[in-house]
């Protein structure tokens, strides 16, 4: 991992080292998988099911769900990555799962 040059975890150059490093990851996903997961959720609850993407980063894991269908929740730890999912238009929380900031009850994680 490069760290020269690389701030705390919250910081407008943490987002740029995300995009640099993981540049492309979620669109090499298996696609398999997210269908599969897609597909157990909306059987199970309503066809527009609400998922929490936890350590949502970028938010592009929230695209490739809402691609298939379903509705995103961001929650990350850094301000700044809350932020950069916020303007790609999903709903975007700063927090931990170990300290979920609302009591809201998705449909799958």
């Amino acid at each position: 991992m490069k760290t020269e040059g690389y701030t705390p975890y919250d910081s407008i150059e943490a987002v740029e080292h995300c995009r640099e490093t993981y540049s492309g990851f979620w669109k090499q996903f298996p696609r398999k998988a997210a269908v599969r997961f897609a597909s157990l959720i909306k059987n199970s609850s309503d066809p527009s099911a609400l998922v929490l993407c936890i350590g949502s980063g970028l938010g592009e894991e929230a695209e490739l769900l809402t691609n298939l269908g379903l509705r995103p929740v961001c929650l990350d730890g850094a301000m700044e990555m809350a932020k950069t999912s916020h303007t790609k238009g999903f709903y975007s929380i700063r927090g931990t799962f170990l300290h979920l900031p609302f009591g809201q009850i998705f449909d799958g994680i």
